[in-house]
């Protein structure tokens, strides 16, 4: 398997992981939403005076307390220290103590870092001055964390669908994918008045991202590029093998397609399908290296002359073996591999089943059909009906089951672009 494939199937396996842990966040996310809304909702039909009006004046001043404790330079932390929790509330007065303490705590964690209460912070801010009821505290602190949660939940559903691309092993870098994430860093400051340190870290984070995933994108297109010129060089040097033989004509097209088509009905991925077909146009450049008056002989072969002839997949091979790429190390695999016989009895190594490629078994009935049913310097073509009886007939010796089961149930579709890229009369 060659590096980038294995590349790929790790990205493959890390999206996956990804998607199942942001999928259980989205699922926390979700029930941590439902529940302190539905607190919240239920919290506010309850009356003003559902606890005692001591309690309610306690705990106000107790926050009064705790705000003006935090303004204080020389000990901020004063007031916590002043606090002594009993192990285990035995009576009214130390239950209030751990009450007021969970309270404390509780606005703490979603304010600013501070003790003032991150709502306390917000209506300041809009100039509202308040005192809160331990009921209307509880209602706000409710909704706010339900809001975080709406937030987080959006956050992670769109990494969700990012790490959905990966996993299928799709291109991650998109100008579509850039725009995204630019609109969800603006989206995450929304939260800078409920949490202003984890709102500018992840518009941060969000931001610069949707920037490399723009930079990413711009080199994919500039790598797409590159690949399509390469595919034309291929292209243009496997049509001049194929000229070596003047009555050839469009074999390496044909060929191609009808590799494509029963790719593709075997299930091969579409990043496969499209390998094979440009790799598979060079099966026969291994012929550069045949005397062109054997190739182009018409008539039946000596047994010399035909050994020549079972020379040219391991000249392919050699012609391509210094060649990096993906494609050009398909090319080489198929260039071996197209006259190999499931049945051992193939050339240049005598493979048998699956130590032939699968690339090898397609390009093997899609390449003896495509010869079939051309006119040779030796041969007139085969009528296409006893053509396509002479590869079900190999079915299992010549030809890989499977390959001529595809073959057999696309065959309409071969046969259709046999016809439109039929040789010139």
């Amino acid at each position: 398997m060659d590096r980038s494939k294995k590349a790929r199937q790790k990205i493959k396996v890390i999206g996956t992981v990804f998607r199942v842990i942001l999928t259980f966040i989205i699922i926390i996310g979700m029930i941590v939403t439902i529940t302190t809304a539905a607190l919240g909702i239920f919290l506010v039909t309850v009356p003003d005076n559902i606890l005692p009006d001591e309690l309610n004046t306690r705990i106000s001043d107790f926050i009064a307390e705790a705000d003006k404790a935090t303004t204080d330079e020389d000990d901020p932390d004063n007031l916590l220290e002043n606090i002594t929790l009993p192990s285990t509330p035995t009576n009214k007065e130390e239950a209030e103590e751990y009450f007021k303490y969970a309270l404390k705590e509780l606005i703490e964690s979603i304010g600013n870092g501070r003790a003032e209460s991150g709502v306390i912070f917000l209506l300041n801010t809009m100039g509202i001055k308040v005192d809160l009821s331990v009921k209307s505290l509880v209602v706000i602190l409710l909704f706010t964390v339900s809001l975080f949660s709406v937030m987080i939940i959006v956050y992670n559903s769109v990494l969700n669908s990012m790490m959905k691309t990966l996993s299928k092993g799709e291109r991650p870098f998109t100008i579509k994918a850039a725009k995204k994430l630019r609109r969800l860093s603006i989206l995450m400051l929304l939260l800078v008045l409920i949490e202003p340190l984890t709102s500018l870290v992840l518009f941060s984070v969000t931001l610069i991202f949707s920037y490399l995933f723009e930079y990413g994108a711009y080199l994919q297109e500039k790598a797409d590029e590159t690949t399509r010129i390469q595919e034309e060089m291929i292209m243009s040097f496997a049509e001049v093998t194929e000229n070596k033989s003047e009555q050839t004509g469009k074999h390496v097209r044909r060929v191609a397609e009808y590799s494509k088509i029963i790719a593709e009905e075997m299930g091969l991925s579409e990043e496969q399908v499209s390998k094979l077909r440009l790799a598979s146009t060079m099966h026969d450049i291994g012929k550069l290296l045949i005397p062109a008056d054997i190739l182009e002989k018409p008539a039946r072969l000596t047994d010399e002359e035909f050994a020549t002839i079972k020379k040219h997949p391991g000249y392919g091979g050699q012609l391509l073996n210094n060649v990096e790429g993906d494609v050009m190390g398909l090319a080489k695999t198929i260039a071996l591999d197209h006259h190999e016989r499931v049945d051992g009895r193939g050339y240049p190594d005598g493979k048998t089943g699956n130590y032939i490629s699968i690339e090898g078994r397609i390009v093997a009935v899609a390449d003896v059909y495509d010869a079939l049913t051309s006119k040779r310097s030796y041969k007139e073509p085969w009528d296409h009906e006893k053509a396509y009886e002479e590869i079900v007939k190999g079915s299992g010796t010549q030809f890989d089951a499977s390959v001529v089961e595809a073959f057999k149930k696309r065959y309409s579709d071969i046969n259709a672009l046999r016809q439109q890229y039929a040789d010139a009369v």
